[in-house]
Protein backbone atom coordinates (compact mmCIF):
# COMPACT_ATOMS: atom_id res chain seq x y z
CA UNK A 1 0.00 0.00 0.00
CA UNK A 2 2.82 2.37 0.94
CA UNK A 3 4.63 1.39 -2.24
CA UNK A 4 1.56 2.26 -4.34
CA UNK A 5 1.27 5.68 -2.62
CA UNK A 6 4.94 6.39 -3.21
CA UNK A 7 4.56 5.31 -6.83
CA UNK A 8 1.61 7.66 -7.33
CA UNK A 9 3.53 10.48 -5.66
CA UNK A 10 6.50 9.96 -7.96
CA UNK A 11 4.24 9.88 -11.02
CA UNK A 12 2.54 13.12 -9.93
CA UNK A 13 5.89 14.83 -9.37
CA UNK A 14 7.17 13.68 -12.76
CA UNK A 15 3.95 14.90 -14.38
CA UNK A 16 4.27 18.31 -12.71
CA UNK A 17 7.90 18.48 -13.75
CA UNK A 18 7.05 17.68 -17.37
CA UNK A 19 4.28 20.28 -17.38
CA UNK A 20 6.51 22.88 -15.73
CA UNK A 21 9.58 22.49 -17.96
CA UNK A 22 7.96 23.87 -21.15
CA UNK A 23 6.58 26.81 -19.19
CA UNK A 24 10.01 27.47 -17.67
CA UNK A 25 11.63 27.29 -21.10
CA UNK A 26 9.07 29.73 -22.50
CA UNK A 27 9.76 32.16 -19.65
CA UNK A 28 13.53 31.86 -20.16
CA UNK A 29 13.21 32.42 -23.91
CA UNK A 30 10.98 35.45 -23.30
CA UNK A 31 13.52 36.91 -20.86
CA UNK A 32 16.38 36.35 -23.33
CA UNK A 33 14.42 37.92 -26.20
CA UNK A 34 13.46 40.91 -24.05
CA UNK A 35 17.11 41.33 -23.06
CA UNK A 36 18.26 41.24 -26.68
CA UNK A 37 15.61 43.77 -27.72
CA UNK A 38 16.56 46.06 -24.83
CA UNK A 39 20.25 45.79 -25.75
CA UNK A 40 19.47 46.63 -29.39
CA UNK A 41 17.32 49.59 -28.33
CA UNK A 42 20.02 50.93 -26.02
CA UNK A 43 22.65 50.51 -28.69
CA UNK A 44 20.62 52.46 -31.23
CA UNK A 45 19.41 55.18 -28.87
CA UNK A 46 22.83 55.69 -27.26
CA UNK A 47 24.77 55.05 -30.50
CA UNK A 48 27.02 52.51 -28.83
CA UNK A 49 29.99 50.99 -30.62
CA UNK A 50 32.79 49.42 -28.63
CA UNK A 51 35.32 48.98 -31.45
CA UNK A 52 38.52 50.88 -30.72
CA UNK A 53 39.79 50.88 -34.30
CA UNK A 54 39.12 54.62 -34.56
CA UNK A 55 42.08 55.24 -32.24
CA UNK A 56 44.45 54.25 -35.05
CA UNK A 57 43.42 57.35 -37.02
CA UNK A 58 45.19 60.45 -35.83
CA UNK A 59 42.47 62.80 -37.11
CA UNK A 60 39.47 60.73 -35.96
CA UNK A 61 38.57 63.37 -33.38
CA UNK A 62 37.82 65.82 -36.19
CA UNK A 63 35.10 63.68 -37.78
CA UNK A 64 31.55 64.81 -37.06
CA UNK A 65 28.30 62.82 -37.36
CA UNK A 66 25.23 65.02 -37.83
CA UNK A 67 21.60 63.95 -37.42
CA UNK A 68 19.74 65.68 -40.24
CA UNK A 69 16.43 65.67 -38.32
CA UNK A 70 17.50 67.10 -34.99
CA UNK A 71 20.64 68.93 -36.03
CA UNK A 72 22.55 67.22 -33.21
CA UNK A 73 26.25 66.67 -33.86
CA UNK A 74 28.25 63.78 -32.47
CA UNK A 75 31.88 62.68 -32.37
CA UNK A 76 33.50 59.31 -31.79
CA UNK A 77 34.66 58.29 -28.33
CA UNK A 78 35.42 55.03 -26.51
CA UNK A 79 31.81 53.80 -26.19
CA UNK A 80 30.46 54.99 -29.52
CA UNK A 81 29.15 58.47 -30.38
CA UNK A 82 28.58 61.34 -27.98
CA UNK A 83 26.80 64.62 -28.58
CA UNK A 84 28.97 67.71 -28.89
CA UNK A 85 26.27 70.27 -29.75
CA UNK A 86 24.08 71.24 -32.67
CA UNK A 87 24.61 72.45 -36.21
CA UNK A 88 21.76 73.96 -38.21
CA UNK A 89 23.18 72.74 -41.50
CA UNK A 90 25.86 70.29 -42.49
CA UNK A 91 28.78 72.08 -44.17
CA UNK A 92 28.30 72.06 -47.92
CA UNK A 93 31.07 70.69 -50.08
CA UNK A 94 31.63 72.12 -53.53
CA UNK A 95 31.97 69.34 -56.09
CA UNK A 96 34.90 69.60 -58.50
CA UNK A 97 33.99 70.35 -62.14
CA UNK A 98 35.31 67.13 -63.66
CA UNK A 99 33.47 66.52 -66.92
CA UNK A 100 35.32 63.27 -67.67
CA UNK A 101 33.48 61.33 -64.96
CA UNK A 102 30.93 58.90 -66.41
CA UNK A 103 27.60 57.66 -65.05
CA UNK A 104 29.16 54.86 -63.01
CA UNK A 105 30.74 57.41 -60.68
CA UNK A 106 28.53 57.87 -57.62
CA UNK A 107 30.42 60.51 -55.64
CA UNK A 108 33.44 62.74 -56.18
CA UNK A 109 35.43 65.07 -53.95
CA UNK A 110 38.54 67.18 -54.28
CA UNK A 111 41.16 68.84 -52.10
CA UNK A 112 43.74 71.00 -53.80
CA UNK A 113 45.06 69.13 -56.83
CA UNK A 114 43.87 65.76 -55.50
CA UNK A 115 40.55 64.26 -56.66
CA UNK A 116 38.83 61.13 -55.32
CA UNK A 117 35.82 59.38 -56.78
CA UNK A 118 33.81 56.22 -56.12
CA UNK A 119 32.93 54.05 -59.12
CA UNK A 120 30.06 51.67 -58.39
CA UNK A 121 30.81 49.40 -61.35
CA UNK A 122 34.36 48.89 -60.13
CA UNK A 123 33.26 49.04 -56.46
CA UNK A 124 36.41 51.01 -55.80
CA UNK A 125 37.67 54.45 -54.82
CA UNK A 126 40.08 56.11 -57.24
CA UNK A 127 42.59 58.82 -56.45
CA UNK A 128 43.85 61.07 -59.21
CA UNK A 129 43.82 64.60 -60.52
CA UNK A 130 41.28 66.86 -62.19
CA UNK A 131 42.29 65.51 -65.62
CA UNK A 132 41.25 62.00 -64.63
CA UNK A 133 44.74 60.55 -64.39
CA UNK A 134 44.55 57.71 -61.86
CA UNK A 135 47.20 57.52 -59.18
CA UNK A 136 45.72 54.85 -56.95
CA UNK A 137 42.79 52.41 -56.83
CA UNK A 138 41.36 51.28 -53.47
CA UNK A 139 38.83 48.43 -53.45
CA UNK A 140 35.96 48.77 -50.97
CA UNK A 141 33.45 46.29 -49.57
CA UNK A 142 30.05 47.94 -50.10
CA UNK A 143 28.38 50.77 -51.99
CA UNK A 144 30.16 54.10 -51.42
CA UNK A 145 27.78 56.94 -50.57
CA UNK A 146 30.09 59.79 -49.58
CA UNK A 147 33.76 60.76 -49.86
CA UNK A 148 35.46 63.62 -48.00
CA UNK A 149 39.13 64.52 -47.68
CA UNK A 150 40.51 65.35 -44.25
CA UNK A 151 41.73 68.96 -43.89
CA UNK A 152 45.37 67.80 -43.97
CA UNK A 153 44.71 65.57 -47.05
CA UNK A 154 46.21 62.56 -45.26
CA UNK A 155 42.90 60.69 -44.98
CA UNK A 156 39.74 60.11 -46.97
CA UNK A 157 36.45 59.58 -45.15
CA UNK A 158 34.27 56.96 -46.85
CA UNK A 159 30.63 56.29 -45.98
CA UNK A 160 29.42 52.89 -47.23
CA UNK A 161 26.08 51.09 -47.15
CA UNK A 162 25.54 47.35 -47.15
CA UNK A 163 22.16 47.17 -48.79
CA UNK A 164 19.23 44.88 -48.04
CA UNK A 165 19.48 42.50 -51.00
CA UNK A 166 17.20 39.74 -49.71
CA UNK A 167 14.09 41.93 -49.60
CA UNK A 168 13.17 41.14 -46.00
CA UNK A 169 11.92 43.68 -43.49
CA UNK A 170 14.66 42.98 -40.97
CA UNK A 171 15.83 46.31 -39.61
CA UNK A 172 19.46 45.18 -39.49
CA UNK A 173 19.68 44.21 -43.18
CA UNK A 174 20.87 47.67 -44.25
CA UNK A 175 24.13 48.40 -42.48
CA UNK A 176 26.11 51.64 -42.49
CA UNK A 177 29.89 51.82 -42.30
CA UNK A 178 31.94 54.95 -41.75
CA UNK A 179 35.55 54.29 -42.66
CA UNK A 180 38.72 56.30 -42.97
CA UNK A 181 41.29 55.46 -45.66
CA UNK A 182 44.93 56.28 -44.96
CA UNK A 183 46.02 57.75 -48.30
CA UNK A 184 49.65 56.88 -47.73
CA UNK A 185 49.25 53.10 -47.59
CA UNK A 186 45.55 52.55 -48.40
CA UNK A 187 44.71 51.03 -45.00
CA UNK A 188 41.04 51.29 -44.08
CA UNK A 189 39.79 51.86 -40.53
CA UNK A 190 36.14 51.51 -39.49
CA UNK A 191 35.40 54.56 -37.35
CA UNK A 192 31.76 53.68 -36.69
CA UNK A 193 29.22 51.15 -37.95
CA UNK A 194 25.59 50.43 -37.12
CA UNK A 195 22.36 49.24 -38.74
CA UNK A 196 20.46 52.07 -40.47
CA UNK A 197 22.23 55.00 -38.88
CA UNK A 198 22.43 57.41 -41.80
CA UNK A 199 24.59 60.27 -40.57
CA UNK A 200 25.71 63.35 -42.43
CA UNK A 201 29.47 63.24 -41.98
CA UNK A 202 32.16 65.88 -42.34
CA UNK A 203 35.55 66.94 -40.97
CA UNK A 204 35.71 69.68 -38.36
CA UNK A 205 38.56 72.14 -38.90
CA UNK A 206 40.91 72.40 -35.94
Amino acid sequence: MIFQKNKKSVIIKIGLLLVGLPSLLIVLIAIIMAGLLLAAFLRMSLHLNFSQEYRKVQAAGQIRFRDAWSGKVYKRYALGLKSVGRCEESPEEEKPPVSWLDTSVYDVTASGELVAWYDWEENAVFLGNAEGEIQKKIDVMYHGEKLIFSPDENYLLLYEQQWNWNGSDMTDDDYCYYRVIDLEDGTQYTIYSAPREYWQVYWEEE
